[in-house]
């Protein structure tokens, strides 16, 4: 079986050749014939004892079938629900992405020009796409394998035999991997639909985007989940670009709907699914470890076979590993206001440079990185529910308002709190244009102070200093402000 992962091995001592060295010759013979029983005893045991514990040892048993588990969800979804079937043949149908441009905000006049023709010709598949972000759930069965059905999306066109129990690590993310792709499709109809003013098309677009953002989210993995949100984030910045615009105003039920959309995403992603990685950590030990029985036994080297007992038995490594899971988990589910430096990065550093649990160290999901995408799109969609509440007192009175609690509860139930600070977000009016901005990883209020407004490089520059414990960088996040007519 070939290992994704490696542990580190160490040099096992060797016994010597004569563990016990007897000179029988100068013992009486009757003592010479004892001692001879006995070593022979001895040695007769040690081999019975060794050959029993191969023989008990040799065999990795695998009582649990996660990737069944897994999909077993999935048959409570009535066939004509399940949204996969019809975006596979929208994503059939569909011309080639790479016709579309990299980049929607700012959009170009040839950017539009190929949004337009590629959208023109390929209106009926995009039909089926957004019919397919409706559906109740994605239903895409996971396995090691592809499906006759799904072939034409890979090289060679052919299918690929699944096995009854895979290993998670083998998994083929095909749908998943494809619908981020896809969602290339609604983010540029999304631009056009603003740049053309077409507030039902833009508004149509962004509902589609976070019903294909759930469907690509299904299963419980976290590589799953980032691209997901992925898909959001670009989606929060077509949001912000078009309430940025002066000259494109949604209708008032339109923005009720994105708001309300963005609190339920926001609601339903405070934390960072691990569960899935936990699940491939158990099924990645009982491949890699013996089974006693009893919920224990030892590892195995994958590339020799060889058991080793310096790392740490099965049960061992589990409970370790259900304890760091726990942890992670409940540390990454504060607010960045909580969360000044990773309390279990210690324990991890530790973990790798021992033996005993690199195993468990080596093959910790980067959770850290997708902490860092989580806080800044719950961020930005505060960012965003606060301004629509702006906007929309703005209609009613005219002007915009002196301070945010004036919009509060008429236009929003309650003022999102800013992630890193106790308090809402920071709001300013300058040169008539109003302004929303958080305070940053610094905590400290800089008066709107702009270093970068790409989120990208928020991310760079906070989790480095997460990461080695060193002060934010001196500088706020403008999470919106309307450009001038």
């Amino acid at each position: 079986m070939n290992s994704l992962f490696t542990v580190k091995k160490s040099s096992i001592a060797k016994p010597t050749d004569n563990l016990c060295e007897v000179e029988l010759a100068t013992r009486p013979k009757a003592l010479r014939l004892k001692v001879a029983f006995q070593l022979f005893a001895s040695a007769w045991l040690v081999a019975w004892g060794a050959v029993n514990f191969c023989i008990a040892q040799d065999t990795v048993e695998l009582p649990d079938n996660f990737v069944a588990e897994l999909n077993r969800r999935l048959e409570s979804i009535p066939e004509d629900e399940r949204a996969w079937p019809v975006y596979r043949e929208a994503l059939l149908e569909l011309g080639n992405l790479n016709l579309l441009p990299e980049q929607f905000t700012p959009m170009h006049a040839r950017g539009l020009k190929q949004i337009r023709d590629y959208l023109e010709s390929n209106r009926k598949a995009i039909a089926k796409l957004h019919q397919a972000t409706k559906l109740r759930a994605l239903g895409y069965p996971l396995s090691d394998g592809i499906p006759m059905a799904d072939s034409q999306f890979i090289p060679g066109g052919r299918a690929i035999p699944g096995s009854a129990n895979p290993p998670l690590m083998d998994l083929k993310l095909l749908a998943p991997q494809l619908l981020a792709e896809a969602a290339k499709v609604l983010l540029a109809e999304a631009a056009l639909a603003q740049h053309e003013q077409d507030h039902d098309q833009f508004e149509q677009s962004v509902v589609a985007l976070f019903g294909l953002a759930e469907h690509i989210s299904e299963h419980d993995m976290l590589i799953t989940e980032n691209l997901a949100r992925s898909v959001v984030q670009l989606t929060i910045t077509l949001i912000r670009d078009g309430l940025e615009d002066p000259n494109f105003e949604l209708e008032v039920d339109q923005l009720a709907t994105i708001s309300k959309l963005l609190d339920s995403y926001a609601k339903a992603h405070q934390e960072i699914g691990l569960d899935g990685a936990l699940l491939l950590f158990r099924d990645i030990v009982q491949r890699h470890y013996t089974d006693d029985g009893a919920g224990d036994g030892v590892f195995r080297d994958p590339e020799t076979g060889r058991t080793n007992r310096l790392i740490a038995s099965r049960r061992e490594m589990l409970d370790r590993a259900e304890e760091l899971y726990a942890a992670a988990k409940d540390e990454l589910a504060q607010p960045a206001r909580k969360v000044t430096k990773f309390a279990i990065l210690p324990e991890l550093i530790q973990l790798d440079e021992s033996q005993k649990y690199h195993l468990l160290s080596a093959t910790f999901p980067n959770v850290f990185s997708s902490y860092c995408d989580k806080e800044i799109v719950l961020l930005q969609i505060a960012g965003i529910r606060t301004a629509i509440a702006i906007e929309l007192y703005r209609r009613k009175n005219g002007e915009w308002p002196k301070d945010l609690p004036m919009v509060s509860p008429q236009f929003i139930d309650e003022l999102p709190i800013d992630r890193f600070f106790d308090s809402p977000l920071q709001y300013r009016i300058r040169d008539r244009r109003p302004m929303l901005y958080s305070i940053g990883p610094n905590r400290r209020d800089g008066d709107g102070k702009v270093v970068s407004s790409d989120p990208a490089e928020w991310k760079l520059t906070w989790h480095q200093s997460l990461m080695q414990g060193t002060p934010a960088r001196n500088e706020d996040w403008i999470l919106w402000q309307q450009r001038l007519p």
